[in-house]
């Protein structure tokens, strides 16, 4: 994944989950500095503080096969934000991942990728 620049928008951030969520619901990705914000919070949902946590309409499923970095993400399998303001208000190592429910019983979570947040 590529650098950003620290408060920087309008950038697009994909995350790739390795399988086929173009009819699936319950979109989301996770995007979150890595140092000093990694413990999970401790309310009903779980989820990291310090972190931005963007749903549905704000995540789609990528629709053209596209290289990031070394890793070829295939049409339907990978989700996109596109970075609003103050999502990246520090330097530092950051990491981002990517989920979708399948099913009511069966939801797919991809893994963490980490970024550069330039100063």
């Amino acid at each position: 994944m590529a650098a950003f620049n620290k408060n920087e928008y309008g950038q697009v951030i994909r995350v790739n989950l390795n399988q086929d969520v173009s009819t699936n619901t319950g979109l989301e990705v996770i995007i979150q500095p890595e140092l000093g914000h990694s413990k999970n919070s401790s309310n009903d949902t779980d989820k990291p503080q310090g972190a931005v946590i963007a749903t549905n309409p704000d995540v789609t499923v990528g629709t053209v096969d596209i290289t990031v970095g070394d890793e070829t993400y295939s049409a339907n399998e990978y989700l996109e934000y596109t970075i609003q303001a103050d999502d990246l208000s520090k330097s530092g190592t950051w990491r981002a991942k990517g989920s979708a429910d399948i099913s009511s019983t069966n939801r797919v979570v991809g893994d963490y990728k980490r970024f550069t947040v330039l100063a």
